[in-house]
């Protein structure tokens, strides 16, 4: 087997004004990845702070990216963060067999899963794949 390496990003504004599990989401994809690279925004509550502590607690294993988002009412502005994220992890961690895997912060991933997340993605990058998508519950309300 390749030696793979897993990277996580995402990102987040006002997370806590509007109550995302953004903590959650973060702490979820911790122990599967190698850093996070998370773009916060410009914050008008206490989202970088939480973070700022949440990462402390992980031995800095979060990149925090802190990218003033566009202001424009109309706009792919979480499509632009989002690849933000990704391009600046990119430039940290280059390589063939370097993988990403995004949460959004109402996201968070199963702990008995990550065995086998890992093996779908060592078992993808033998393939030549560049992609791995996965089945996922969504709940609402």
């Amino acid at each position: 087997m390749q030696n793979v390496k897993i990277f996580g990003f995402g990102l987040v504004k006002n997370g806590v004004r509007f109550d995302y599990p953004f903590m959650e989401s973060l702490r979820s994809l911790a122990p599967l990845v190698e850093k996070i690279y998370f773009n916060v925004g410009d914050c008008e509550d206490e989202t970088l702070e939480k973070i700022t502590e949440l990462n402390r607690e992980l031995d800095g294993k979060i990149i925090i990216l802190e990218k003033a988002w566009p202001k424009r009412e109309h706009g792919h502005v979480l499509s632009e963060m989002t690849n933000y994220s990704l391009d600046e992890l990119r430039k940290q961690e280059p390589g063939d067999n370097a993988w990403a895997i995004y949460l959004q912060s109402d996201e968070v991933l199963f702990e008995r899963e990550y065995d086998q997340i890992k093996s779908d993605i060592e078992k993808a990058n033998e393939q030549g794949n560049d992609a791995v998508r996965f089945r996922y519950l969504h709940f609402w309300q």
